[in-house]
């Protein structure tokens, strides 16, 4: 059953309102990054800005460490903690077709 938090109640919805918060900061570290990476300013409607978005909530997802144990939710899934390599956003990747 779903039920709904009180109207701007925000610590009603405490989790929430700290994974927004996460979330944010994250994008902000991303937008930072890839702004000095191509070296000019990146306005929030840049059509670059909802790849940014979803890389910060990807990485978040995975590699976010738990407070609580210490591990991330890659480790938890897969039992073991992640050894490949990350792009930074931005970064040119070379890449080749597996049918090759």
């Amino acid at each position: 059953m779903l039920t709904n938090a009180p109207r701007y109640a925000h610590a009603a919805m405490g989790a929430v309102e700290r994974a927004n918060q996460t979330l944010s900061a994250q994008v902000r570290v991303l937008r930072l990054q890839l702004q000095k990476h191509l070296g000019k300013r990146l306005p929030a409607e840049h059509p670059l800005m909802p790849w940014v978005i979803r890389h910060a909530a990807w990485l978040l997802t995975r590699f976010q460490v738990s407070r609580s144990d210490y591990s991330t939710p890659f480790g938890r899934l897969r039992g073991r903690s992640y050894i490949g390599r990350v792009a930074q956003i931005g970064e040119n990747v070379l890449a080749r077709s597996p049918d090759l």
